[in-house]
């Protein structure tokens, strides 16, 4: 049962993550989601800092991976 639970969460990954081939919107949606997901999870543990985690990745995506100065 875990295998087939592992095995959607990797099909659902937009990857392999390559540069110029995968789209960034594909990504920010993925991210999106699993924001979504770890808010409806009633007993998840650190869900606020899952969150912030799921929308820096986002934040760094659409910066392009460019540094903040």
């Amino acid at each position: 049962m875990k295998n087939r639970a592992e095995s959607q969460k990797l099909d659902a990954f937009p990857g392999p993550l390559v540069r110029g081939r995968t789209h960034k919107d594909d990504v920010i949606q993925f991210c999106q989601k699993k924001i979504k997901s770890v808010q409806n999870q009633e007993f998840q543990t650190d869900k606020e800092n899952l969150i912030l985690l799921w929308n820096l990745l986002i934040l760094l995506i659409k910066q392009h991976g460019v540094s903040f100065e």
